[in-house]
């Protein structure tokens, strides 16, 4: 995968900006769903989105008629409610999103790989989700260990690192120019 030129990164950066606005309903989806639903039926990981040409400059993640968002978080194991719940959240938001036309007339979609909240599967996952599936973005993981082994996976490939659901003071790092907090700090 070659490095993004500045072409890509602003056209990285203006469809971000509109998702954003879509994150808040995702995260209210996800706290009322954890909060009210602990025994949470079990869904299974959403089946890969077959993929297309991409589209504006060789973007990843960006084709003809959908963006293609990637997730590693636990899906079993004792963090599974967790990881379940958010990706029930971000999928409410894209169902909003699509149901609203999508983003610039493409639709929103998700691909999640269970890491068992362990930081060698999130590597793997993540690696995956970059260099095969070719994700917009990385979105929601679950969990500060997580997140730390699949950071400089995304940095490295220059790919936005979204919503991960931990406050560790790592993730706010001004090095890290590709993580967008949608939550506090410890």
């Amino acid at each position: 995968m070659r490095p993004l030129h500045r072409t890509q990164m602003r056209l990285r950066a203006t469809v971000l900006s509109k998702l954003l606005a879509l994150f808040g309903v995702g995260i209210v989806s996800f706290l009322v769903v954890s909060a009210c639903n602990s025994a949470a039926t079990p869904t299974p990981p959403p089946t890969r989105v077959p993929t297309a040409e991409p589209v504006a400059l060789d973007n990843p993640g960006v084709f003809d008629d959908h963006i293609l968002f990637g997730q590693s978080a636990a899906f079993e194991g004792p963090a599974r409610e967790l990881g379940r719940n958010m990706r029930l959240g971000i999928e409410a938001a894209f169902a909003e999103a699509n149901r609203n036309g999508g983003v610039y007339g493409r639709r929103v979609d998700l691909v999640s790989y269970d890491d068992s909240y362990e930081p060698e599967a999130a590597i793997a996952n993540t690696r995956k989700l970059i260099e095969e599936d070719g994700v917009f973005a990385l979105i929601g993981e679950v969990g500060t260990p997580t997140s730390r082994s699949a950071t400089p996976i995304a940095a490295e490939y220059g790919v936005p690192f979204i919503g991960p659901f931990t406050g560790a003071g790592f993730l706010r790092n001004p090095e890290w120019d590709n993580i967008i907090n949608l939550r506090s700090s410890y």
